[in-house]
């Protein structure tokens, strides 16, 4: 048979899984010169023997997970139906969608692709082929009762605040080397002209560096000579990859369609240094050591509940002269439950924050609005310094709220305590419970000063945390979803007094050390605790001190 050019053409989207995928995805996938990389890059090395393990590095939201997963996994199924794989991801959910997404593939294009799905495979997350071929989805801890030959790891770890959990990327860990690497095995494809085809195991990693020593990085410790890495910073450095791999010239991004040149700036100013690096440029930093060691942090995986375990619930604040300029005004929600190591210690955890530019007005609106929105704290710490005095006064009243219109009916659920009068005004009541803090010492003397309690592992940070599109008070516009928080707090602690930001280590502080002042010397005196006392305090003479 004579191979024209116009059958090299038509069939030329099957030397490359992007290709693939966007011929039988056309309104979804586009073959960007990063998809058309990474996926080279990935098929190479699982037909490659001496390749074990592939990391791909880059940012998040560009495409990585939809190229190997889905692209990647569908290509190698349509050349080889016989291949046992498995994809797993850190919740069943996500590596379910992309098995779906794999089988839906074969389903939809019967005319396109010659591979066809097996009539008894219903499930999305445990399929076969018609020649034998398989797909099982699963998530870390999860059963992996099938073998495979290829294993493609979606984003093991969640995101940077989960990563940063030692506990959740050992998690990870023993089970990407224990189970996983456990039903590997090597996979003999057969010829049509009757020779044989070796497929090697090979693990393949499309994730977002959050740590050095999370999945990927333990996998390139543990086997040097038998990775690859296919590295895409957000930024071109030739610091990070000289040659670029896409050949770009410094500080050209990877690919305008997901973040232009102005979108990446825009993250520079919401993270800082560290996060910036690890999550954006895929070189993770060391986070050991600091002015308070960044793995001395201890996590809690839910809120503890509301009842009268919880001794105190306080609110803590940092304020700013105006919107502009670096500093942020920062609010935190905190608790304190009795320490179950003994009944004259108590713990402290960080339930919320709030971060936003405001001024003067919008200051007052988001404390009023975040005290409302939290009626069990009893306590609002308010550093009396800038302009803290004048807000201090403020709150300390009713405000009349002229600034707004009659607000919608979404809009007056959304403003919680505060009513509205017949002429469309807001009436904010007067708040009760303000401690005016003075500081004394230094922000860095600030920070010693708790770090005690932090490396006790007293303190404990919020796991659970998610940013919430939901606006927070008239006219916000919710959570920055790309701000790392808690994560960006640890960073803060670890480089005060060197930082470029501070606002939440300060926030943090000013509500430790208040709360070491104020609960430790009722507690260490008998007097309040789980089996007597009232749960809100009503002695305030030390509120203020630090």
């Amino acid at each position: 048979m004579t191979v024209t050019d116009g059958d090299r053409t038509e069939s030329a989207w099957m030397l490359n899984p992007a290709r693939m995928n966007e011929r039988l995805n056309p309104d979804s996938r586009i073959n960007y010169p990063h998809i058309d990389l990474i996926a080279s890059d990935n098929i190479a090395s699982v037909l490659d023997p001496d390749v074990f393990i592939h990391v791909t590095q880059t940012q998040n939201q560009i495409g990585k997970s939809s190229t190997v997963a889905e692209g990647v996994v569908t290509w190698l199924l349509e050349l080889f139906p016989t291949l046992p794989i498995m994809i797993g991801s850190h919740s069943k959910e996500l590596s379910r969608k992309s098995g779906r997404a794999v089988r839906n593939n074969f389903a939809n294009n019967p005319d396109i692709l010659s591979t066809r799905v097996a009539g008894d495979s219903k499930a999305a997350d445990r399929w076969n082929t018609t020649r034998g071929g398989s797909v099982l989805a699963t998530s870390v801890g999860g059963g992996v009762g099938w073998p495979a030959t290829v294993f493609v790891g979606d984003d093991l770890l969640k995101n940077f605040i989960m990563a940063q959990n030692p506990a959740n990327r050992q998690k990870a860990i023993d089970w990407l080397m224990g189970d996983v690497i456990g039903k590997l095995r090597k996979h003999i494809v057969r010829l049509p002209d009757g020779g044989r085809f070796t497929i090697h195991p090979t693990i393949l990693l499309p994730a977002t560096r959050y740590h050095l020593d999370d999945p990927s990085g333990r996998m390139l410790e543990l086997f040097p000579d038998r990775s690859r890495v296919t590295h895409l910073p957000g930024l071109a450095d030739p610091a990070i990859s000289d040659p670029d791999p896409l050949g770009r010239a410094p500080g050209e991004v990877v690919c305008p369609d997901f973040y232009n040149a102005d979108e990446m700036e825009n993250l520079r100013d919401v993270m800082d240094d560290v996060t910036f690096a690890t999550m954006v440029q895929g070189t993770p930093r060391n986070l050991t050591g600091g002015t308070i060691n960044r793995d001395r942090w201890v996590w809690a995986s839910a809120a503890p509940i509301k009842d009268d375990r919880r001794l105190l619930t306080f609110t803590s604040w940092d304020l700013t002269f105006t919107d502009t300029g670096s500093s942020w005004v920062v609010g935190q929600l905190w608790t304190a439950l009795q320490s179950p190591t003994s009944p004259r210690l108590f713990d402290l955890y960080l339930l919320d924050q709030i971060r936003r530019k405001a001024d003067f007005v919008g200051q007052r609106l988001m404390i009023r609005a975040f005290c409302e929105a939290n009626p069990d704290a009893t306590h609002h710490l308010i550093e009396n310094k800038a302009n803290g005095a004048a807000i201090i006064a403020d709150l300390g009243s009713e405000w009349i709220d002229t600034t707004f219109d009659d607000p919608a009916p979404g809009e007056l659920r959304r403003s919680k305590g505060a009513s509205v009068g017949f002429d469309g005004t807001r009436r904010w009541p007067a708040i009760s419970g303000i401690v005016p803090i003075t500081p004394s010492t230094s922000k860095l003397a600030r920070v010693l000063d708790i770090s005690r309690l932090v490396h006790d592992g007293r303190v404990f940070l919020p796991e659970w945390w998610e940013p919430s599109s939901s606006p927070r008070f008239p006219g916000d516009l919710g959570d920055d979803p790309m701000h790392q928080f808690p994560a960006s707090l640890i960073n803060e602690a670890a480089d005060v007094p060197y930082g470029a930001t501070d606002d939440e280590i300060d926030t943090a502080t000013q509500a430790i050390s208040w709360a070491r002042d104020y609960l430790g010397p009722l507690l260490a005196d008998g007097i309040w605790g789980v089996d007597n006392g009232p749960r809100v305090a009503t002695n305030t003479s030390m509120m203020g001190r630090r």
